[in-house]
């Protein structure tokens, strides 16, 4: 089965790239003929065993202009009448009235709260050109959570399939190369929390990254560590927060880094899925996150994390895992043992039967 994956970026630390990433891997490995066609590629994303084409540039970041320009460049894309096309993210909705066979991997529309007024703009003709005209036409639809599906259209659902990822992407933590970090970290700290995602405080307000830093300024034993996506200028602003960054960390190492903090902090206001929180728990290391979106499906609350409502519960449920030894160490073998069930070749056999089936 020739299987093409359409995406805007390969980038890490990137929830939906890895995505892509990932199934085009796996999809590989059993046979198909998978490829990848994406404007911009970073080489710690793009797997070893599958082709990847780069396509021109975006045009614009307006986002009428970008869907026309998808469906101008579509005789650049490189495949038979009789591809089984994924599509990511945006502008490439725009393609599943010309394209025969076209999957939705749909992460969801990020919420518009705390947008400037054009913010605001793009998320709402994302939400309506996704939902009445660019969806319908696609011949499925992936989702990876029952929040997700819930928050489709009815008449969308009927063709839509959940799809949980794997937790298993990065790989296990090395308990030297963790206390390494760990030694590194704690130098002048007790203890240490991370945050992982995008680093710029500016485009995605939802992620809730400025309120962990004020949350954690009355933490006085406690640092704020950022491990995500961004450019020098986000780091430098990051920094002059008192927040210690590992800007676009290497996938290989990021195992280690999870393992050496004392817990993983999610302040998202929405979540479509929550991979660093499954990733949390791949390594043993408790979650505390605020509870939104699908973060339900992810944690176990009071088993492998704590879900709470607002900061000031969030800054006592971490304290409270400080001080109690023994659920800490609960809560860690618990994460660790339900990661077990969540793989990518189990995610990808499910995504292959899904988009191969009529």
């Amino acid at each position: 089965m020739d299987v093409g994956f359409l995406t805007e970026r390969m980038l890490p630390g990137l929830g939906v790239d890895r995505l892509v990433y990932e199934y085009s891997k796996n999809l590989k490995k059993f046979g198909n003929n998978s490829f990848i066609h994406a404007s911009i590629t970073d080489p710690d994303l793009v797997p070893s065993n599958v082709k990847v084409k780069t396509l021109p540039p975006i045009r614009s970041r307006r986002p009428p202009v970008q869907d026309l320009w998808a469906i101008e460049n579509l005789p650049s894309l490189s495949a038979n009448k009789n591809t089984r096309w994924i599509l990511s993210t945006p502008p490439y909705f725009a393609l599943t009235p010309f394209l025969g066979h076209s999957t939705i991997l749909h992460g969801g529309t990020t919420p518009h709260q705390g947008l400037s007024l054009k913010g605001a703009a793009v998320y709402y003709w994302r939400e309506i050109t996704q939902n009445m005209i660019y969806y319908p036409f696609a011949t499925k639809i992936i989702v990876l959570s029952e929040f997700l599906m819930q928050g489709l259209p009815k008449v969308l659902q009927d063709k839509a399939e959940i799809i949980n990822p794997g937790w298993n992407h990065y790989p296990k933590k090395t308990e030297s190369a963790s206390l390494e970090i760990k030694n590194l970290l704690t130098k002048d700290c007790q203890k240490t929390i991370l945050y992982m995602g995008r680093l710029n405080t500016q485009y995605q307000p939802y992620k809730g990254l400025l309120n962990l830093i004020n949350m954690v300024k009355e933490m006085p034993f406690t640092k704020l560590v950022c491990s995500g996506y961004g450019d020098k200028n986000d780091v430098a602003k990051l920094e002059s927060l008192g927040v210690t960054v590992f800007q676009n960390h290497p996938s290989k190492e990021m195992g280690n880094l999870i393992g050496a903090v004392d817990a993983v902090v999610m302040a998202s206001e929405w979540e479509g899925y929550g991979l660093p929180a499954a990733e949390a728990q791949y390594q043993g290391t408790p979650v505390v996150a605020l509870d939104r979106g699908a973060l339900r499906e992810v944690v176990e609350n009071n088993t492998t994390g704590f879900l709470v409502d607002n900061f000031k519960e969030m800054k006592k449920k971490i304290e409270q895992l400080f001080l109690d030894k023994k659920l800490y160490e609960e809560f860690a073998v618990a994460g660790l043992e339900r990661s077990e069930i969540f793989t990518w070749e189990k995610s990808s056999l499910q995504l292959e039967e899904f988009i191969s089936s009529r």
